[in-house]
């Protein structure tokens, strides 16, 4: 959750390449809100692989800085996949806020791969 109000509030720029933030923004002014959290779901289920193998602490420097070399194309492909209303994103951003930290990881994760 950290990881999203960093990434939410700066609408993705300090982690991703300036060409993937050009084109999230273009999608977030047209699609709302939805897509900027659809956006830190995909890029958690392109990295998920990667992510479940590493510790608290390794997950934490990944996530604040992103590879630079992500596959544009992989990641929208990951973002498109993901079907959320901004209804349900509400839902699932108030039910992780009111949990904790144990809890919103395994949701995420059960979220991610369901």
């Amino acid at each position: 959750m950290i990881y999203y109000l960093d990434w939410a509030l700066t609408l993705y720029v300090k982690c991703l390449p300036l060409d993937v933030v050009a084109r999230v923004w273009d999608s977030y002014l047209l699609l709302g809100e939805a897509f900027c959290i659809r956006t830190a779901l995909g890029i958690l289920k392109l990295f998920g692989k990667t992510l479940s193998r590493m510790d608290s602490e390794e997950i934490a420097r990944f996530l604040q800085h992103l590879p630079q070399d992500l596959n544009q194309q992989e990641l929208f492909s990951q973002i498109e996949e993901i079907r959320i209303t901004p209804e349900e994103c509400s839902q699932v951003v108030s039910r992780l806020s009111n949990s904790d930290g144990a809890t919103r990881r395994r949701g995420f994760l059960s979220f991610l791969y369901s």
